[in-house]
């Protein structure tokens, strides 16, 4: 469809509806940007971290509960054996809710699979905490010892380098979900300029187009009415019949050619029944 056809209210409307839709489109484009940014980052807030902090809290609690087990190997005085295994039993209390509360957090295969194996080393380390008592309270301390030893340290230590595992695992996946959310950012601000920029282009390109087109139409209309008024009748009126402003403007413009037009043909019959009477009184 010619825009020459167009009145300028449907330009103006078009113009308008364009550029409505097109910030509507931006509008939308911010949006799913900042839901994506918004989404990475509540997973960096309610998965990542949240995973970090109690694993580190499994980390140090299980390593105070192996520091209070070594140190009743190391003591022989009633009342001080007595207090560490008060502190043995809560830390035992302490730490199966903090494992727990770590467990609620996992989501995926590769992390359940190493808190698995972290509950199982850690259960067989423990396993090992009643001979040790025994032999502590005893006073065989060269045997308790020996227990943990022989059976103690492997499992702890194992158990000690799944959870760093875990740890490390959660805070590579925060980095991650940060460094996506990053990009999304950029990549969002990058959309948004160039679709500003794009806006202001095609509002400066409609501009031109309806400034021009405006005032084309303008122009081809006006120059027949100054013909008109110079006298000149045998000037072609354009834009006639479009069912435009200008359309209507050529239709009155036309109308007025044809009163002069009238106008003239009677001055002329005027002049020659003038002429023709003083003929005959001649």
């Amino acid at each position: 469809m010619s825009l020459k056809i167009l009145s300028i209210r449907a330009k103006l409307v078009a113009a308008f509806a364009t550029l409505t839709a097109f910030l509507l489109g931006l509008g939308m484009l911010g949006l799913v940007g900042v839901s994506s940014v918004n989404g990475l980052l509540v997973d960096v807030q309610t998965n990542w971290l949240p995973s970090v902090r109690d694993a580190g809290v499994v980390d140090a609690l299980t390593g105070r509960y192996t520091t209070s087990l070594l140190r009743h190997m190391l003591t022989t005085e009633p009342k001080a054996l007595a207090a560490i295994d008060a502190d043995i039993a809560k830390r035992n209390q302490t730490i199966d809710a903090a494992i727990a509360t770590y467990a609620r957090n996992i989501t995926s295969p590769e992390e359940r699979a190493l808190y698995e194996a972290f509950v199982s080393d850690w259960r067989a380390f423990t396993a090992t905490e009643a001979p040790i008592l025994a032999h502590s309270r005893a006073g065989e301390k060269a045997e308790a010892l020996a227990v943990y030893q022989s059976k103690g340290i492997e499992t702890r230590r194992k158990a000690s380098i799944t959870l760093e595992k875990i740890i490390a695992l959660n805070a590579e996946g925060a980095a991650r979900a940060e460094a996506a959310a990053v990009v999304s950012v950029e990549r969002t601000r990058f959309w948004i300029v160039a679709a500003l920029g794009a806006a202001l282009v095609l509002a400066v390109a409609m501009a031109v187009l309806l400034t021009v087109g405006v005032g084309r139409g303008i122009d081809r209309v006006v120059r027949p009415m100054q013909a008109l008024a110079e006298g000149d009748l045998g000037v072609v009126i354009p834009l006639q019949g479009t069912r435009t402003e200008m359309g209507r403007v050529a239709d009155a413009v036309q109308v007025f050619k044809d009163a002069l037009l009238r106008m003239r043909a009677l001055e002329a019959d005027t002049a020659l029944a003038r002429a023709g009477a003083e003929a005959q009184r001649k």
